[in-house]
């Protein structure tokens, strides 16, 4: 599995626009469970324990990836309302 290795600042700068008018399930502490929905698509060695949402952000998620405009448009109006 490759990961991206995200910048802190990066990281925070994520966790700082999801608290925005949310509330604090989407804090950078929260533990998560990845858990299988296929049978076709299992759930990684690396991701079959718990995780906060700080590691995933950290580790796995890629957050310098472009966005195409559709998609752009559609997680800027999300996070506007």
């Amino acid at each position: 599995m490759v990961c991206p290795q995200n910048s802190l600042e990066n990281v925070d700068q994520l966790f700082g626009l999801l608290s925005v008018g949310f509330d604090r399930r989407l804090c950078p502490d929260t533990v998560i469970q990845v858990t299988e929905r296929d049978s076709d698509a299992s759930v990684p060695l690396a991701l079959r324990h718990p995780l906060t949402l700080r590691r995933c952000a950290e580790q796995y998620w890629d957050l310098n990836v472009s966005l195409r405009n559709g998609i752009s448009f559609t997680v800027k109006l999300g996070l506007a309302l």
